[in-house]
């Protein structure tokens, strides 16, 4: 049996695909020292396949293989975004995979004008065409966060504290750290794990960059006429392809709609107005205790900053010009799915 069990849980936008990418490069060096990444669940860059199994979409991953991988380790360190959005019961059959192993759930908080459109955005690069406004829309109501919804932040933090223990959460402000311009990683293991040297404090690689507003919003487009069209479902592979017919060349029709996305209405995101200060508020409020860096971490959450983001929308109207050439790239681009 493990004597603890650390849960790296994101949240998306965070820095999480390149700390696990980190991981991966590291995980012999790590198991020298009786910390166990375990390969069992792991899906391209985190626990994916176990996030899925415990969630019981589908059996992808063998929770019998993964107690024996990690039947000898000290530490048992599992990494996924997705653990933010599963559910209670999902949550409780993760903790009773490990019994008696003290938990430590790692959680990266980020200020909500800048993780709501990045979040957004993860969100249409994964298959989903709702506009920004709805997105905020979903926000504002406090929808529960399904993975396929807008972030909520207190409900995170809320069904992690529930099902591990308040004494569990560690929040780390990924605000602060990007203000002392630390990398996220070697932070990861000095504060986690008490590491630091060679090779635990190499700066991980940036990976998963932002995309360009009119790319964000082709996408979504393309999004809304599978679903419209073949009644989805949800699927990444549509913004690979595009993207890859776009690189060889672009069509003349785009022109147009890059110049309509730069022109489209905004809207301004602001830290104090009334939505995002009540919602941040009430995260610091009730788990003020679990930051680390306590002072500093809130006052880097809770600083003022505005970001500025496109609502850009097609006509409704058959007759939207750019209608009928988006309809043709996107029988194009869906040919090529496998």
């Amino acid at each position: 049996m493990a004597d603890e069990l650390v849960l790296h849980v994101g949240p998306h936008k965070t820095g999480s695909t390149a700390l696990q990418q980190m991981l991966l490069s590291r995980r012999a060096a790590l198991a020298k020292l009786g910390i166990v990444c375990p390969e069992t669940g792991w899906q391209m860059f985190g626990h994916y396949d176990l996030v899925d199994t415990l969630s019981r979409r589908r059996k992808a991953a063998d929770l019998e293989a993964l107690q024996l991988e990690t039947a000898n380790a000290r530490t048992i360190l599992l990494s996924s975004e997705g653990f933010v959005v599963m559910d209670v019961p999902a949550l409780e059959r993760l903790r009773d995979l490990f019994p008696g192993s003290r938990v430590r759930v790692i959680h990266y908080l980020r200020n909500l004008c800048d993780i709501w459109p990045s979040h957004w955005q993860e969100l249409v690069k994964h298959g989903q065409s709702m506009s920004f406004a709805q997105y905020v829309m979903q926000a504002a109501l406090g929808w529960p966060e399904t993975g396929w919804t807008a972030l909520n932040q207190f409900d995170q933090l809320a069904k992690l504290r529930h099902v591990f223990g308040a004494n569990s959460l560690t929040i780390i402000s990924y605000d602060l750290l990007q203000s002392r311009q630390v990398s996220l990683a070697p932070h990861f293991f000095s504060t986690v794990f008490g590491l630091e040297g060679d090779p635990w404090d190499a700066p991980a690689p940036p990976i998963n960059l932002s995309l360009q507003d009119w790319q964000i919003e082709l996408i979504r487009a393309l999004n809304g006429l599978h679903r419209d069209l073949l009644g989805g479902p949800e699927t990444g592979e549509l913004r690979a392809v595009l993207l890859k017919r776009l690189e060889k060349a672009e069509p003349d029709w785009l022109t147009t709609f890059k110049a309509r996305v730069a022109e489209a209405p905004t809207i301004d995101l602001a830290s104090d107005g009334p939505l995002i200060d009540m919602l941040q508020r009430r995260v610091v409020g009730d788990f003020g205790p679990a930051f680390e860096d306590r002072k500093e971490a809130i006052e880097a959450y809770l600083a003022p900053r505005t970001r500025r983001v496109g609502l850009f929308e097609l006509s409704p109207l058959q007759d939207d010009p750019l209608r009928e050439p988006l309809q043709a790239f996107y029988r194009a681009v869906s040919s090529e799915l496998g």
